[in-house]
């Protein structure tokens, strides 16, 4: 005898015959929704591009500052006399700067204790590198030395030279200075020390610091330049002459006016 088949039974056996179906249905259902959604998606992305097209259009273009790069040269005459035999070799070790004089943009002084620094015009090469180039190249073209070495140069030299930048900086504040140079103009301020190379270790004997401001036609980036063109320009022969004087040349110097070396600073 066949047992009987309840009311329960019957819709179990139907509810596991319709899952697989309706396992379907689902899924084509759950990915109607999706392309839907996806569909909806690329609506509004294409009309916030449409916006963004049709605004930017409408708004003014914005011309953002060029960057410049720059670089501090010595103006010097070709007129040059040469450096006897016997004059010392003269060995720069360094132009040591601080952190803040030391970065590539310009920096400008506009009121007591206020500095801003220019990251639109800057120098090409960081301020230390490229003043203890100019300065040994300037020491060179005076032919007072038997040579001017850097710290790599294998050559002896007889007497060390280290150059620490204390100023550097365009002053833009208004009105004159304490001795009546118009601003703005191009500061520059360096301190020297000259030893004497000893098998003992080296000897200090001259320290002076060569400070100078050169007014600047205009507070623009090639008028300062210049200035500081310049102005590294007096202080070059301000330390020429300091070391003709010094013990390193008594008794050695050259005789009449072929000994002095020639430098023009007029604008470049």
């Amino acid at each position: 005898m066949k047992p009987a088949i309840t009311p329960d039974i019957a819709s179990q056996c139907l509810a596991l015959a319709l899952a697989p179906a309706l396992a379907l249905n689902r899924r084509a259902v759950d990915r109607t929704k999706k392309s839907k959604s996806k569909s909806k998606s690329k609506s509004r992305l294409g009309c916030i591009l449409l916006c963004a097209a049709l605004l930017a259009g409408c708004l003014p273009r914005l011309d953002y500052p060029q960057k410049r790069e720059f670089q501090l040269e010595l103006n010097t005459q070709d007129n040059l006399a040469p450096a006897a035999e016997t004059l010392p070799a003269l060995r720069i070790v360094g132009v040591l700067a601080a952190p803040p004089l030391d970065e590539h943009g310009f920096i400008y002084r506009r009121g007591e204790h206020e500095y801003i620094r220019d990251y639109y015009n800057e120098f090409f090469s960081r301020p230390a590198q490229n003043l203890e180039w100019s300065l040994r190249q300037g020491l060179e073209q005076s032919r007072q030395f038997k040579a001017v070495l850097g710290k790599g140069d294998r050559i002896e030299a007889d007497w060390l030279l280290e150059l620490r930048l204390n100023a550097l900086h365009a002053d833009v504040r208004r009105g004159e200075t304490e001795d009546g140079k118009q601003r703005p103009g191009a500061v520059i301020e360096l301190q020297a020390h000259l030893s004497r190379d000893l098998p003992g270790g080296a000897e200090l004997v001259m320290q002076k610091t060569y400070r100078e401001f050169e007014p600047a036609q205009s507070a623009k980036p090639d008028a300062l330049v210049a200035a500081w063109n310049r102005a590294l320009t007096r202080v070059l022969n301000a330390l020429i002459k300091d070391l003709r004087n010094s013990p390193m040349n008594e008794s050695i110097l050259p005789a009449g006016p072929s000994e002095s070396a020639s430098y023009s600073i007029e604008g470049v």
